[in-house]
């Protein structure tokens, strides 16, 4: 796989704080949802070992999504946050033209929208 540009590399680093905030508000709103409509008071032992495997499903998704953090390993940092959903439109519109069709020719581009989260 061949290295990201440096510019790309810096629009990279400048909005991986916010696609760290975007995946973990989508998780945890996914978590409240599944809390919300379990049922606490017939299974709860269930209930509870259930959550326990969403949280280490999503664990281990932030894991792959944010701990591989080189530049080496950019572009497919990119491609995995683009097919996330956790970039919005605009942030992509940063990246260079090259950068920005090698994702679209290898994932399903999903913006992040506020509205959904």
């Amino acid at each position: 796989m061949r290295q990201i540009p440096e510019r790309d590399w810096k629009v990279l680093r400048s909005i991986r704080e916010d696609a760290l905030h975007r995946f973990c508000v989508t998780t945890n709103m996914g978590v409240r949802e599944f809390v919300s409509n379990a049922d606490i008071h017939g299974e709860a032992h269930a209930t509870f070992l259930a959550i326990c495997r969403l949280v280490a499903i999503q664990n281990r998704e932030l894991g792959d999504l944010f701990d591989d953090w080189r530049r080496s390993t950019a572009i497919f940092t990119l491609k995995l946050w683009a097919e996330a959903g956790i970039i919005a439109q605009e942030e992509f519109a940063a990246f260079s033209e090259d950068t920005k069709e090698l994702v679209y020719a290898t994932v399903d581009v999903k913006f992040y929208v506020a509205d959904e989260a």
